[in-house]
């Protein structure tokens, strides 16, 4: 059974008393292997360490891929390609996903400014415009 597996997730067969669909699951029979997993987790690593943080993110250095690749002996063209892949991948994932927080946030603030009830502007009252207030005869 796989760590993605329908089964494992909620359970959704065992609620329903149906047969799991194992037959035609994309995961069924996949395997990770060791050196996507090994690419993976130091991009992981690069992802912290190797990234310029201003006011907005930027992709990984390519001075930070190379000293990192050298510091474990596996600078070849077949592992940076593969970091470089990873990199291009999920970085365009996470710029599209803070594109779209930023919609959501300034539709929810123009709907806001839309609902919020307008103040009008204060008049300066003349002296007939003031209103007459009840007044007690002293005698």
């Amino acid at each position: 059974m796989q760590k993605n597996c329908c089964i494992d997730l909620d359970n959704v067969f065992v609620k329903t008393d149906t047969d799991s669909p194992c037959s035609i699951c994309p995961w069924d029979g996949f395997e990770v292997e060791p050196y996507n997993t090994w690419c993976h987790e130091h991009w992981r690593i690069l992802d912290i360490t190797g990234r310029d943080r201003g006011f907005a993110e930027t992709p990984l250095r390519e001075e930070a891929i190379d000293a990192h690749l050298r510091r474990y002996e596996a600078n070849t063209p077949e592992v940076y390609e593969t970091l470089i892949n990873i990199e291009t991948v999920l970085f365009s994932f996470r710029q599209g996903e803070k594109e779209k927080e930023e919609k959501r946030k300034e539709g929810g603030k123009q709907s806001a400014a839309k609902t919020a009830k307008k103040a009008k502007p204060q008049k300066r009252g003349t002296y007939k415009e003031t209103p007459k207030r009840p007044t007690h005869r002293i005698k």
